[in-house]
């Protein structure tokens, strides 16, 4: 790697944060150090967005392996990430302004003549799983916490009741997912959880690795990237709600403590509590990395890995269309003086970030009183909903009336019959089914789920649609119009030329009846017949459109 150069007070700041972070002996960043550092500058990326940053690194860089970072790519991702903040901000005082009311939920549960009051429901992985009677339920009476523990030997479709109702008298939703269990049940829960902006403590111990046993069944590979991909959905979602994902039933629990004893929000939870915070998961970095990526290699030439000064700073105006001044290009000619005047696409990272920062314009009274009366009026007469914020939220660009969601893989259900039947009648449609489907595309599915008029999710008996199962449960809790097709697994089903055990069979309709049971209870239609939720669709469509 070059030798890493700041340019000014910005870069020599984040030169000082980055040499912290990194682990000795190592020049670049690693993936388990990337959100301490973004930490230490009040970032505070998803895990989905530390992915997305990395997958973009690697790509500008053509750096292999994809889980480490350069000191100028970090200074790249830090200024994105600063401005989309800052562009969020006013968002959400825009909202908070009365425009849109939030939901928000107190800690406050419902009363039941069927059972006694209690604070916590301890959701999550259950048989043969002990962690709620030997690590939660001790650590919950040292707080004086009461619980409800639904865990049981045998479950049952009648115990859907039981837990609604526990459920709805709950403060707060603490939901353990470990490594030895399947959890697709829980998962749902989590998302759909997460969807209503519920109180919700989520944590999530081990990752699966290959050679898992389940109830003495051995896992197959195919059917762990199904497990590992629902997981990467469930985190995703989450943490676009802002809810911090804890790796620790202890610091879970003194974190719930705090959220029930001391007037906090889970959201509110910070790295001082013991939690792992985010804002802003929804938002997309990597464009101006991009940029710097396209400025930088138009103006290399022939077989040659840098720039000279001369080259950088022309670079830098095809960046921000603006002419260098003369004293700028001088400081920078000394400041190049360590690397022989010559910049590597690192350096020229750096030099983009100190010298393309925003300048801040000062604000006069007049106009200040101004904005004030303006935003006073639009109050009062109604006319910001779908106005201003609009104007702020103008990225999405994704529309369509019915997003396709579901099982995908070997089930042709899209192009057999969803497809011709929406356009039949019309109707447009984005379909996520692809030959090779990989991460990046969560971000583009995420923004056609957000435009569509409705979301179409099938649930075959012939696929596990972990995944498919977790988003849709999301958006339910949402309140997102929604039709379903759920079909049960079968004794003998066959997925990707593996027989599915009954052992296995048996967790993934338990997730298809809390997801039936969510929906029936949302009063989101629920079909095991894929035409007519497909005509059911297509009716809710038009009468929308009136």
């Amino acid at each position: 790697m070059d030798q890493s150069v700041s340019f000014g007070p910005l870069t020599e700041h984040l030169l000082g944060v980055y040499n912290g972070c990194t682990e000795s002996g190592q020049i670049y960043l690693t993936e388990s150090a990337l959100r301490e550092a973004f930490n230490h500058i009040s970032i505070y990326p998803s895990r989905s967005q530390v992915r997305d940053m990395l997958r973009c690194s690697s790509e500008c860089s053509k750096r292999r392996p994809k889980n480490k970072m350069s000191f100028g790519e970090f200074c790249v991702f830090a200024q994105e990430f600063r401005d989309l903040y800052t562009k969020e901000e006013r968002v959400l005082r825009l909202r908070q302004h009365k425009l849109w009311p939030t939901r928000q939920h107190r800690l406050k549960g419902s009363k039941s003549r069927l059972m006694g009051p209690f604070q916590v429901f301890l959701g999550g992985s259950c048989n043969p799983t002990e962690w709620r009677e030997q690590i939660a339920i001790p650590l919950l009476k040292q707080h004086r916490i009461t619980y409800y523990n639904p865990q049981i030997n045998y479950w049952g479709k009648t115990q859907l009741d039981v837990e609604q109702v526990a459920k709805q008298m709950a403060e707060l939703f603490l939901f353990y997912i470990n490594n030895k269990t399947r959890s697709v049940a829980s998962m749902i829960e989590i998302a759909f959880l997460a969807g209503g902006c519920k109180p919700l403590i989520p944590v999530i111990e081990g990752e699966f690795e290959s050679g898992l046993v389940i109830d003495k069944d051995p896992v197959t590979d195919v059917e762990l990237d199904d497990l590992k991909r629902g997981r990467i959905f469930m985190c995703d979602l989450v943490e676009r709600k802002g809810i911090p994902i804890f790796d620790d039933i202890v610091r879970a629990i003194e974190c719930a403590a705090k959220v029930l004893k001391h007037d906090k929000t889970v959201s509110t939870l910070s790295r001082e509590d013991g939690a792992q915070p985010v804002r802003f998961g929804h938002i997309r970095v990597g464009d101006r990395l991009k940029a710097c990526d396209g400025a930088f290699h138009e103006c290399l030439h022939y077989n040659t890995d840098t720039l000279s000064v001369e080259d950088s700073l022309q670079a830098l105006v095809s960046i921000t269309n603006e002419d260098v001044p003369f004293n700028v290009r001088d400081t920078v000619h000394t400041q190049c003086k360590p690397i022989q005047y010559r910049l590597s696409f690192d350096n020229f990272c750096t030099l983009c970030v100190e010298y393309t920062r925003p300048v801040e314009k000062p604000v006069s009274l007049l106009r200040w009183v101004s904005v004030k009366l303006l935003l006073g009026l639009w109050w009062l007469l109604g006319w910001m909903r779908g106005s201003q914020v609009e104007e702020e939220e103008q990225e999405l660009t994704i529309q369509c009336n019915v997003f396709l969601g579901g099982s995908c893989g070997q089930a042709d259900w899209r192009e057999k019959l969803a497809v011709p039947m929406l356009r039949k009648h019309g109707l447009t449609y984005f379909n996520p089914q692809l030959s090779e489907w990989n991460l990046k595309f969560i971000p583009l599915e995420a923004e056609a789920k957000m435009n569509c008029d409705c979301l179409l999710f099938v649930i075959t008996g012939d696929s596990r649609a972990v995944a498919s199962m977790i988003e849709v449960a999301h958006y339910i809790g949402e309140g997102r119009k929604a039709v379903l097709c759920v079909q049960e697994m079968k004794q003998g089903t066959v997925v990707h030329n593996e027989m599915m055990t009954q052992s296995a069979i048996d967790d993934y309709n338990r997730g298809r009846n809390y997801l039936a049971d969510i929906a029936n209870r949302c009063q989101v239609p629920v079909f095991d017949d894929i035409q007519e939720a497909i005509e059911k669709t297509i009716d809710i469509v038009k009468h929308s459109k009136h």
